[in-house]
């Protein structure tokens, strides 16, 4: 043992009756700096792939696009993120390249040490982030008895009974394997790279074998984890502790090297500074020292070898040369430079940015839009401050709960809406501001190629669009206060028009989408391809759906376009859920739950719009006044259709529940009324409501709107 602090964290370990390692890439790469070294190699792999188009090809571009990408946010899932949203044809070569990297490292100690525990039963269960082939070599060389969980397998499994001395300890690598029985029973690269695709919650199983997990265990212990996994484990952590606060105290996290830097504030806001274990005086192999003293093997000290940069380069340059014809390799040439211009302008910044508004957009927990790392405070995107927009979005949130909050007296009101007129002219001036340097990059094609980078032009139309959906939603909060004082003021009137400033945000969100089209030419085979890819990077179809939504809210807009409306953005929503949903299990993004819920609510808004409510004395919707105008049997078959959709989805992709799926079983009771003989099937829904807000306060609060649907016939 190196000393009495590692000496005592593993007695503290042996003393419990059920510990539970939950292991991050400090076990997988036996604490080593890998990504950084992955980092560089494929960001120096892109420049020396740029370099083939010696015409146009700077390598002091390259080298500043290097010295860019040390910024702390630019992870390396957001760049290989950029990547392949630039350079879709090195997806198969960089998938290639997940499969060689662990080639490219050795066995180490802390695999050894790891899997000398598991052979002594010492550990009923360890959940890991990463299962790769230096653990997995060692488990097999010792012949070691233990079941690997993953999400291919988790229906069904419980954690092992310590109870029976012939327990088999359990490994569950909740995501990034998959274990794969048809080929003899080994394990898979990675399953998601890029930034959106690994973000994606846990199977309705995995959640309930985690939670079963927590319930067993006296003691937990994250090693080598930087507790950043907002999307999965963090949610089903805070879900845990929630239920019971007390249980918070079973949780310990022991940062590399004693570096508390190295930890989220996940641990400090969830589980309190005391489950930090600081251990001041270790070394790299800390972790094998620990597993060492409790499996009672003393295992050999190793010299870490770790990824090199110009390994990875190297290979990544080999695997495209090889997968991609001379001609591909000069397109590919093309649009790494194209890339590297991203990382030095700072596209991926922006992305950052905007990829939290995308989220929000979705009514996803400030927690999981945190998973996505945010630009230094001095980051502009030209001269645009872009790090306002997520002061703007929380100034927002600020604004809209304060005023929803009962009882303000006049005076209160009418400071909370002196804040908002601060906010809207803020963001008044952030849109003129964008809107303006969108215009210059369009009109001085020196500044950055606009023929070529249409992409700049659409970043900053975007950051318009948001500014302007936002604009219009304190407008419609101003319209709705009690105060009405926007109307006694003609300036403010005239600008705080929300029809007109959600309109302008679908208008400048579709603008940004043709912008990107300058980058056809950039095209290997398909430009669909191509510009499906950058149009994910910058979301614009996001935001023109939103406000379009939001626009479709306003007491101001017929009713028959307000039906019209919801049906065409119901359908675009439900169009890119199926898309992401067809990736296959764990590859799809956790916000394809994010679309389903809001969905949700907008088939119920269609439903309750075209039926009125329902009649009093039968129960049943009144379709009445519509009939002649709208096909209203089609409108709430395909109602009927969507809301099924939204809840298969809902219930596959989302690990917690969310209130938000009730809305989908309020259009399906709805839509059962509105049919002859209907009531027994709406009385069946209402019981599959009632099962699924089971043990959830918010789902269970809106179970009585469900329930007053059918009171007359119950």
């Amino acid at each position: 043992m190196q000393n009495m602090q590692t000496q005592g964290l593993a007695k503290m370990i042996l003393d419990s009756n059920y510990p539970v390692f939950i292991c991050g890439a400090g076990i997988s790469y036996g604490a080593a700096p890998l990504a950084k070294d992955v980092h560089e190699g494929i960001l120096s792999a892109a420049a020396y792939i740029a370099a083939s188009d010696k015409e146009n090809f700077s390598f002091s571009k390259a080298a500043q696009a290097l010295k860019h990408a040390e910024k702390d946010y630019l992870t390396l899932e957001m760049l290989v993120s950029g990547l392949l949203y630039r350079v879709p044809a090195l997806r198969e070569a960089l998938n290639q390249l997940y499969d060689n990297i662990f080639w490219l490292k050795k066995v180490n100690r802390s695999n050894r040490a790891l899997a000398e525990v598991v052979c002594a039963k010492k550990l009923p269960v360890i959940l890991t982030a990463n299962f790769d082939d230096g653990l997995f070599s060692s488990l097999d060389s010792l012949i070691a008895n233990y079941q690997l969980v993953t999400d291919s397998n988790v229906e069904g499994k419980k954690p092992p009974d310590v109870g029976e001395n012939s327990f088999t300890p359990a490994i569950c690598a909740y995501h990034g394997t998959v274990y794969k029985r048809d080929i003899g029973e080994t394990i898979s690269r990675p399953t998601s790279m890029t930034a959106r695709e690994l973000a994606h919650p846990f199977m309705p199983a995995m959640a309930e074998y985690m939670m079963e997990v927590f319930e067993r265990a006296d003691k937990i212990f994250f090693i080598g984890h930087r507790g950043e996994d907002f999307y999965d484990m963090n949610v089903c952590i805070s879900s845990y502790i929630n239920s019971n606060n007390s249980e918070k105290n079973k949780f310990f996290c022991v940062p590399h090297r004693g570096d508390i830097r190295s930890v989220s504030e996940f641990f400090i806001k969830d589980l309190g500074p005391q489950s930090i274990i600081i251990l001041n005086d270790s070394d790299d192999e800390w972790l094998a020292d620990v597993c060492d003293f409790i499996s009672g093997v003393e295992t050999k000290k190793t010299s870490l070898d770790n990824v090199r940069a110009d390994q990875v380069e190297a290979k990544l340059v080999e695997l495209a040369r090889n997968s991609l014809s001379e001609g591909d390799m000069k397109v590919a040439a093309r649009q790494c430079q194209a890339f590297l211009d991203d990382i030095r302008y700072g596209v991926l910044a922006v992305w950052s940015i905007t990829e939290h508004y995308r989220l929000e957009s979705l009514a996803l927990s400030q927690s999981e839009i945190s998973a996505f790392g945010r630009p230094p405070e001095d980051m502009r995107y030209f001269s645009i401050p872009i790090l306002n927009l997520l002061a703007y979005q929380k100034g927002y949130q600020k604004f809209r709960d304060e005023l929803r909050r009962k009882n303000l007296s006049p005076d209160q009101v009418a400071h909370v809406l002196v804040d908002g007129v601060r906010l809207f002219f803020d963001l008044h001036i952030f849109a003129e501001n964008c809107r303006s340097i969108a215009e210059k990059l369009e009109n001085c094609r020196s500044i950055s190629k606009t023929a070529e980078r249409g992409i700049d032009i659409a970043c900053c139309l975007l950051m318009t669009a948001i500014a302007y959906d936002y604009m219009g939603l304190i407008a419609m909060r101003f319209k709705d206060s009690p105060m009405r004082f926007v109307d006694e003021e003609p300036y403010l009137s005239g600008m705080c028009d929300a029809n007109s400033l959600f309109t302008k945000s679908v208008a400048v969100a579709e603008e940004a989408g043709q912008k990107l089209s300058n980058e056809k030419h950039l095209a290997i085979s398909s430009s669909d391809e191509y510009l499906k890819g950058l149009g994910e990077l910058v979301a614009w179809e996001i935001w023109a759906i939103a406000p379009e939504e939001n626009r479709l809210r306003l007491d101001e807009i017929s009713l028959l376009d307000r039906v019209k409306g919801f049906q065409e953005v119901i359908e675009k929503r439900i169009n890119l859920m199926k898309s992401e949903a067809e990736k296959g299990e764990g590859n799809t993004a956790f916000s394809v739950a994010g679309h389903a819920a809001q969905c949700s609510q907008r088939i119920s808004e269609l439903m309750r719009l075209i039926g009125f409510g329902r009649n009093k004395e039968d129960g049943v919707p009144d379709f009445s006044e519509l009939d002649g105008l709208l096909d209203t049997p089609e409108i709430v078959r395909k109602a009927e259709e969507w809301a099924e959709i939204c809840l298969k989805i809902g219930k596959e992709k989302s690990s917690h529940k969310n209130f938000r799926f009730m809305a989908a079983y309020d259009a399906l009771i709805l839509a059962a009324l509105s049919h002859q003989g209907g009531e027994g099937r709406a009385k069946e829904l209402l019981k599959e409501a009632e099962t699924y807000a089971d043990g959830d306060k918010n789902c269970t609060k809106r179970l009585d709107q469900l329930r007053t649907r059918l009171n007359p016939l119950v």
